[in-house]
C-alpha cells in the first residue's frame, strides 16, 4: 500500500430501500482487492449543484467505474428537505463486484460510499429519481455497467483495510464511517479509554497516527486518509 497519498444523512424513503435491496444483485463471487490512495487529481466537473444538500455551485470530481454484474452496491436518494437531487451510492459490498472498484491506483477509476451518480453508460441522471437510475441499471446492455460519479471538492477519501472508501468532510465520525464502508470494528468501552478500536491512519504527507474510531474525527485538511489495523494490538 503507498503511503502517499460529507458527513450528509439524508432520509431514505423506506420503499426506495426495499427497491434498491432487491435490484442491487449483490455477488458472492466477488473479492475486494487490496488498494492503494490514488493520486491527488481528479478531473473536475464545472460547477453544479453539490449532491442534494443545497443549491449553491459547488465543483464536482469526477470518476467512471466499469462494474460487472451483479454489481454489489446499494443506492439512494439523496433528499433535502423536500427537494430529491439524484441519487447516491450508499452501500459497497466488500466482498462483490463494485467492491473491487471502490478504491485503486487509478484516480479516474474509484468509487465511493457517498458518490453521486451523474451517469450511467454515458445517459445523464445526475438529477434523476431513484426509480430512473435503477431503470438505467437494469438496461444496461452487456455484462458491464458503466458509472460516472462525482463528489464535492472538499470531500476526504478515507478508505478502510476492506478496500472500500468513504466520501467523507473533516469532522466526521470515524466510527460512523467505519460502519459506512461496513469494516467490521471491536469496541469495548466506546469512550476512547480502553483502545480496543484503536487503529493506525496515514495521512497526505504521510506521517502516521493512532486514533480510536469511537471517539476519532475525520482530520482537517486531508484529501485522503489511510486506515489500517494497529501494530500495537
Amino acid at each position: 500500500w503507498r503511503k502517499n497519498t460529507g458527513r450528509f444523512f439524508f432520509n431514505l424513503k423506506l420503499t426506495h430501500m426495499v427497491q434498491a435491496l432487491l435490484l442491487a444483485l449483490v455477488s458472492s463471487l466477488g473479492h475486494a482487492k487490496g488498494f492503494s490512495l490514488p493520486p491527488k487529481h481528479h478531473r473536475k466537473l464545472s460547477p453544479t449543484r453539490s449532491a442534494g444538500v443545497s443549491d449553491q455551485p459547488e465543483p464536482l470530481l469526477i470518476s467512471t467505474v466499469n462494474i460487472n454484474k451483479p454489481m454489489g452496491l446499494v443506492l439512494e436518494e439523496i433528499i433535502a428537505g423536500d427537494i430529491t437531487g439524484g441519487v447516491r451510492v450508499a452501500y459497497i459490498d466488500p466482498s462483490g463486484n463494485a467492491g473491487s472498484a471502490s478504491i485503486g491506483d487509478d484516480p479516474s477509476e474509484c468509487l465511493l460510499v457517498h458518490d453521486r451518480v451523474l451517469a450511467v453508460d454515458g445517459k445523464q441522471c445526475m438529477d434523476a429519481s431513484f426509480e430512473e437510475v435503477m431503470g438505467c441499471i437494469v438496461a444496461a446492455n452487456g455484462p458491464r455497467v458503466q458509472l460516472t460519479v462525482g463528489r464535492g471538492e472538499g470531500v476526504t477519501i478515507v478508505a478502510w483495510p476492506n478496500g472500500i472508501g468513504v466520501g467523507a468532510r473533516s469532522g466526521d465520525s470515524m466510527q460512523q464511517c467505519a460502519k459506512l464502508a461496513a469494516h467490521k470494528v471491536k469496541y469495548s468501552c466506546e469512550g476512547g479509554g480502553c483502545g480496543t478500536c484503536e487503529h493506525m491512519i496515514v495521512l497526505d504527507d504521510g506521517s502516521e497516527r493512532y486514533i480510536r474510531p469511537c471517539v476519532a474525527r475525520v482530520p482537517k485538511d486531508q484529501e485522503s486518509v489511510l486506515v489500517q489495523p494497529s501494530d500495537r494490538l
